[in-house]
């Protein structure tokens, strides 16, 4: 007789409960330690950072009482769990659950579509803890059940994942050529720009792609297709000094008109660093495809459902702001409960560098731990992503300062998807901190003429700043830096470097206004922690301009 695979079992739906493989009911007794066991048992990697669940559970008590109070709880785990107690792990950063010996009925459900739950069933029915946190997180949870059922929110009114989740993606995006576009070198490349759209819509998991551009003309339209289908069509015109891709995005089966667009194309391929403007084109197609699929209100697989949140969560990443922060974690990670893909993990990754450089306070030694883990996890699944890799560069620079790393990694990107303006960011500031800083600070001023207004454009304009600072380009960085800080203005990366630059130039009062800006983000700050070597600001300790900046 085989020993069971699982030792603990913890049911969440309904009423909180452990098991002991034998059947024997280890319910811990104190209704905190049943929150922790829950916090736990959803996460999606089934751990959490100590400080998280500090906050969650005892966030109105001091530091060292919550410390305190949760080592009490995991004692108590630990003493339910008996025999099987090594199922619960505990670090000085990370707690968690053993994924491989615990087993959670809502996974086995999630697998499913949660189908096989009764309607009436709740997730840790009747566990109130008095804490706001804590209840607000449940509700959450609750929620996102409600969607996955395709209910409406307790109470009849719909939160905005909830209207994601009910009102998910369209699925298919055709791409057909006319005749015109068959042959010769303007024709290649006509398919290599319609190639690079495809790629960064399918990166970002809006849809499926299905290439008709080689079928026989006239069957394009009868591709056997069942559900919502975006058509994307190529042909080139011949118009004023040039031929011009033109490109037309139609909503099927009705012909209905959505997009259209004239490109340029070139009389030869460039190389290096791509055409900027049709980078950029490319760029906007994609977001317009990715736009219109995720406005598309009709029932579609959960993986589609996945990428419209995703989307939703990228918008709040970019919003900054803790809570942003945390509910953009949530929706990444409710994405990959729905599709085990690598991109979302490497999305949470990311995210944790932005609370590194933004929230106050935060434990750094956790926040790498838990965004490496991430990451490996990232790129086991999808090694080939541009995404996964321009994220990942990003980390690697900012958490672990591995700039070998990051160039490698943001090199592999751009060669993926030329198109990717976060690749060519991060390649660029790789390259500064290489000591190639004038190529990387071009290529960080092509990442943000690539971007457009993307979400992400005061991000590449703060890197552009920075690059700019390393390269000895101080106003050209003043720029940058004061560009990122209009479209952002608690974005604190641009105002660190803009602090130092004002004085370096000789606007001291400028400077100094600055500086009071940044201290209502950060109390405090001071001159001298741009000094310090574990603050955000590695870029300037590469340069003479703190040499000058006051001692206090």
């Amino acid at each position: 007789m085989h020993a069971p695979a699982f030792k603990i079992e913890i049911r969440v739906l309904g009423p909180l409960r452990v098991l002991r493989a034998t059947g024997e009911d280890c319910t811990p007794v104190c209704k905190k330690t049943r929150a922790l066991l829950g916090l736990l048992a959803l996460a999606p990697d089934k751990r959490r950072a100590r400080g998280w669940l500090q906050d969650r559970l005892w966030g109105t008590r001091g530091r060292e009482q919550a410390a305190a109070s949760l080592r009490q709880s995991l004692a108590e785990i630990r003493k339910a769990f008996g025999p099987a107690r090594e199922c619960l792990f505990a670090d000085s950063a990370l707690v968690g659950l053993d994924p491989d010996r615990v087993s959670v009925d809502y996974d086995a459900c999630a697998g499913e579509g949660l189908a096989g739950v009764p309607v009436g069933v709740d997730l840790m029915e009747g566990l109130d803890i008095g804490h706001e946190d804590f209840a607000d997180w449940l509700g959450e949870q609750r929620q996102r059940l409600a969607a996955r059922r395709g209910l409406a929110a307790p109470g009849g009114v719909p939160t905005p994942a909830l209207h994601l989740a009910a009102a998910p993606m369209g699925n298919t995006l055709v791409l057909t050529r006319s005749g015109a576009c068959k042959a010769g070198q303007i024709g290649d490349m006509a398919d290599s720009l319609v190639d690079n759209i495809s790629k960064t819509v399918l990166e970002n998991a809006a849809a499926r792609i299905i290439d008709a551009r080689f079928d026989e003309e006239g069957t394009q339209e009868t591709v056997g297709i069942s559900g919502p289908v975006l058509q994307l069509r190529s042909q080139i015109v011949h118009a004023g000094e040039g031929p011009q891709l033109r490109l037309v995005l139609v909503n099927m089966p009705g012909h209905e008109l959505v997009w259209s667009k004239l490109i340029e194309l070139p009389s030869r391929a460039a190389g290096g660093i791509p055409d900027i403007l049709r980078a950029r084109q490319v760029n906007e197609a994609a977001a317009v495809c990715i736009d219109h699929l995720a406005s598309v209100r009709q029932a579609v697989p959960a993986r589609m459902q996945a990428a419209s949140l995703s989307q939703e969560a990228v918008r709040l990443l970019f919003r900054l702001g803790p809570d942003n922060f945390n509910r953009a974690d949530d929706l990444f990670s409710t994405a990959f409960d729905m599709d085990r893909r690598g991109f979302y993990l490497a999305w949470r990754a990311y995210l944790r560098t932005f609370v590194l450089a933004e929230v106050p306070g935060a434990c750094r030694k956790s926040l790498d731990e838990e965004a490496f883990s991430l990451l490996r996890r990232a790129l086991e699944l999808e090694p080939n992503n541009s995404y996964v890799l321009a994220l990942g560069a990003h980390v690697y620079s900012m958490l672990r300062r591995s700039y070998v790393s990051a160039y490698e990694m943001a090199e592999r990107s751009v060669q993926i998807n030329p198109s990717n303006p976060i690749g060519w960011a991060c390649l660029g500031t790789a390259k500064c901190y290489l000591g190639k800083s004038e190529e990387g600070f071009q290529n960080t001023v092509a990442a943000r003429q690539i971007a457009g207004y993307a979400p992400c454009r005061y991000q590449m304009d703060a890197l552009s700043c920075i690059a700019g600072t390393m390269a000895g380009k101080f106003e050209q960085a003043v720029h940058f830096g004061e560009a990122s800080h209009i479209l952002a203005p608690t974005f604190a990366a641009p105002m660190r470097y803009l602090t130092a630059l004002y004085f370096h130039q000789g606007a001291e009062e400028q400077s100094a206004a600055m500086s009071e800006k940044l201290r209502c983000i950060e109390p405090d700050f001071s001159y001298r922690k741009l000094r310090d070597r574990d603050y955000p600001a590695a870029g300037l300790r590469r340069t003479p301009i703190l040499d000058r900046l006051p001692a206090s």
